[in-house]
């Protein structure tokens, strides 16, 4: 079971073209979970075409997109959910040195101040020397590379044949999975006994009626907790 089973989503597309201002592309411009037709969408809006300008400036773009003060993309980023950015370029990035260490740092704060999981992903070109197969060609993402491996992201070689395999490994690895379970009544704490997918664990803690995992259980494990009732 992959995580887009399991995880209310939403995705949006950019382009690293500063005449785009960072605004979210197609119809609509936000995806989601119950988008019906949301994959045949996001193929949509991923075409950005080749007719635009010659810089890419995937790290100042992506900037912008997130800022509150980008009007045209209200409503897309919730406080509440785990945030991926996503670089897909045949080629590094164009931004200024500051303008990377502008958004490596918006990114480590948002962490900071949502205490969500924050990550930047990079499908490019392979480090340090590209890479040249599947009728693909790319030079190497060195600076998205190194966000990504600083953000705690997924990198990728665009040159590679299975999409589909990127795409669940860098949703898998954005997914911030749940790890606090709250029982039907309040236990008497020496009693509590848990078992996942049929194997006794004891990486958990009890906060008063909430079983705390230690790492979240796999998504869709079976979850058996077997207590007797504590007072009150």
């Amino acid at each position: 079971m992959c995580s887009s089973d399991l995880v209310a989503w939403q995705i949006g597309v950019i382009s690293s073209d500063v005449a785009d201002e960072g605004k979210l592309r197609g119809e609509p411009w936000i995806l989601t979970s119950s988008t019906p037709g949301s994959e045949e969408a996001l193929a949509a809006n991923l075409l950005v075409g080749t007719d635009h300008g010659r810089d890419s400036l995937g790290m100042r773009m992506a900037y912008k997109a997130l800022q509150k003060e980008n009007a045209a993309n209200y409503g897309f980023r919730r406080s509440d959910a785990a945030l991926q950015v996503v670089f897909v370029s045949d080629g590094d990035d164009d931004s200024t040195s500051e303008e990377q260490q502008q958004f490596l740092t918006w990114m480590q704060k948002e962490a900071a101040s949502t205490g969500r999981k924050v990550q930047a992903s990079a499908v490019v070109g392979d480090v340090p020397g590209g890479c040249s197969e599947n009728a693909a060609q790319a030079s190497p993402g060195t600076a998205y590379v190194a966000v990504a491996d600083q953000l705690g992201g997924v990198v990728q070689s665009i040159c590679a044949f299975d999409f589909a395999g990127i795409a669940r490994t860098i949703g898998d690895q954005g997914v911030e999975w749940n790890r606090e379970f709250v029982l039907q009544a309040k236990p008497d704490a020496g009693s509590v006994v848990v078992w996942v997918n049929g194997g006794r664990t004891q990486r958990w803690v009890l906060d008063d009626q909430t079983l705390v995992f230690d790492t979240p259980p796999d998504p869709g494990a079976t979850i058996e907790v077997d207590y007797t009732l504590g007072d009150g």
